[in-house]
């Protein structure tokens, strides 16, 4: 079983309470609030984005549809962590069609059905707020 499928499978394993349903390997998520953060900025207010992530477990593939479609092969997976506030989060490790190198990490939020998927690309963060659907 590759990293992806075997982390991300586990981690929705524990958190089925959400009713969240694959078919074969694939997770939507839809996103309604999107932030950016340069360098060592703090966090610009949340904005307006109506965006969809696909999680594709079997191709170990993660894709961002916003006005430039984004696509990330993960190559390594960390194991579920748990955050100060219990929040649970995976850290996948991603390269782009470039071949440049990023982190996109998918917090949990305990106690609310609301995620949010961070990737950091260096000097730039961008967090999307959002449900699976």
């Amino acid at each position: 079983m590759k990293a992806l499928d075997k982390e991300i499978n586990k981690g929705l394993i524990e958190l089925q309470k959400e009713s969240l349903f694959s078919s074969e390997g694939v997770y939507k998520m839809r996103t309604s609030k999107v932030a950016i953060k340069k360098n060592t900025d703090n966090w610009n207010k949340w904005e307006d984005g109506s965006f969809l992530i696909v999680f594709n477990t079997p191709k170990e593939r993660i894709t961002v549809y916003t006005k430039i479609k984004q696509v990330y092969d993960v190559y390594k997976s960390n194991k579920m962590i748990q955050d100060d506030d219990g929040n649970d989060i995976f850290t996948f490790y991603c390269v782009n069609e470039l071949g440049d190198e990023c982190e996109l990490h998918v917090k949990f939020i305990k106690n609310s059905k609301e995620r949010i998927v961070i990737i950091n690309k260096g000097e730039i963060d961008i967090a999307h707020i959002g449900k699976f659907i």
